[in-house]
């Protein structure tokens, strides 16, 4: 099993912003670990990632199809922030739907998170 190490360390809190210690972060980031393990030892495991936030450099992009050029299909900006936004995607290959939210249950988040079929063509 993979390990994080870290110093012991404390949360601060600056500016009224939380700002939590590296312990903190490292002990997140080996919830992720284990689960990743988790999910790979089920042989579930397709791919997963972070998305950048909706207020950076995000595109909006207007298909060809609906008779928009290139040039002028892109909305470049940031876009506002929102309640819920996607932060990041984890993919799996699961036989049921009742599986996908058996482990959506356990993953290593706050909020909530969105269980979806990925359609393949």
């Amino acid at each position: 099993m993979s390990r994080l190490r870290s110093k012991p360390g404390r949360t601060e809190r600056r500016s009224n912003v939380w700002k939590p210690s590296r312990s903190v972060i490292l002990n997140r980031m080996q919830a992720w670990v284990d689960f990743d393990e988790q999910v790979k030892a089920a042989n579930a495991f397709v791919l997963n990632g972070a998305l950048a936030p909706a207020s950076s450099e995000a595109r909006l992009v207007q298909t060809a199809i609906a008779g928009h050029a290139l040039a002028g299909a892109v909305e470049r900006r940031p876009f506002a922030e929102d309640k819920r936004q996607i932060q990041a995607f984890y993919i799996m290959e699961l036989d049921i739907m009742d599986a996908a939210v058996e482990w959506a249950n356990k993953l290593p988040t706050y909020g909530y998170v969105e269980v979806r079929e990925l359609l393949q063509y």
